[in-house]
C-alpha cells in the first residue's frame, strides 16, 4: 500500500522537518513516515492505539504521542507543522470532526505546509462535496478551503481500489496570511483529468 499507492503521491512532499499524523492506528503508515522527517507527532483518539504504537515504536526517538478527544489539536503548537497526514482513518469522521480538524490545521501548519489526507466524498453523492464547507465548493471552485486559511493543491477521487465514497485530497497553508487565488484544482476519474484554474 506505502510503496505502490501512498508514496508516490507524498514523496516529492518528503522529507519534512515535522510530522503531524493524524490516526495513526496501530502504526501502518507511522513506520515509513518516521523515516522522513526529524520529528514526528501522531495523535489518535484511542489510547489502545497510541499505547499499541508506544510499544511498536519503543526505539524510535523522534516520535510523540497524543491521544486527543477525536477533534482537538491543542497539543500541537501552532505553524509548527511542516506535513500534516492521514489515511484510512478519516473517512470514517463525522462532518464536525472534519470541520475541526480542518480550522485547526490552518492554525498548525507552518506558512507553504502541505498535507494529504484520505476522507470521505460520500456528500458528493448528495450533490455536494462532503467536505464541501471546510475544503471546496464545486460551484465556485474554492477560492479558499471554506476560508479557513488552507488550499487544495489536487483531489484524487473515483480512482481504482478507491470506493467511490473515498477521496485523497492534498492541502497547503498558502506562504503569506493573504491568500492569492492562482492555483489549480485536479479531479481526477478513470481514465481521464479534469484540471480548472482560476
Amino acid at each position: 500500500m506505502w510503496r505502490k499507492s501512498i508514496y508516490p503521491r507524498i514523496k516529492r512532499l518528503l522529507p519534512a522537518a515535522t510530522i503531524l499524523e493524524i490516526a495513526p492506528g496501530f502504526g501502518r503508515c507511522t513506520a515509513y513516515l518516521k523515516n522522513h522527517c526529524e520529528r514526528l507527532v501522531i495523535v489518535d483518539l484511542s489510547p489502545k492505539c497510541i499505547e499499541a504504537c508506544k510499544r511498536r515504536f519503543a526505539n524510535e526517538s523522534n516520535i510523540s504521542y497524543y491521544v486527543n478527544d477525536g477533534k482537538s489539536l491543542d497539543m500541537i503548537a501552532d505553524r509548527s507543522i511542516d506535513f500534516v497526514f492521514s489515511f484510512d482513518s478519516l473517512v470514517h469522521a463525522q462532518a464536525d470532526v472534519m470541520e475541526a480538524y480542518v480550522k485547526q490545521l490552518a492554525v498548525k501548519l507552518k506558512p507553504s505546509g502541505q498535507g494529504f489526507i484520505h476522507h470521505s466524498n460520500l456528500g458528493s453523492y448528495r450533490g455536494a462535496c462532503f467536505l464541501s464547507r471546510y475544503f471546496r465548493k464545486l460551484g465556485a471552485a474554492g477560492r479558499t478551503l471554506g476560508n479557513k486559511g488552507l488550499l487544495i493543491i489536487d483531489q484524487i477521487s473515483r480512482l481504482a481500489k478507491l470506493p467511490l465514497c473515498q477521496c485523497l485530497v492534498e492541502i497547503q497553508k498558502p506562504p503569506t496570511a493573504k491568500c492569492e487565488n492562482r492555483y489549480a484544482i485536479h479531479l481526477v476519474f478513470p481514465g481521464h483529468l479534469k484540471s480548472w484554474r482560476p
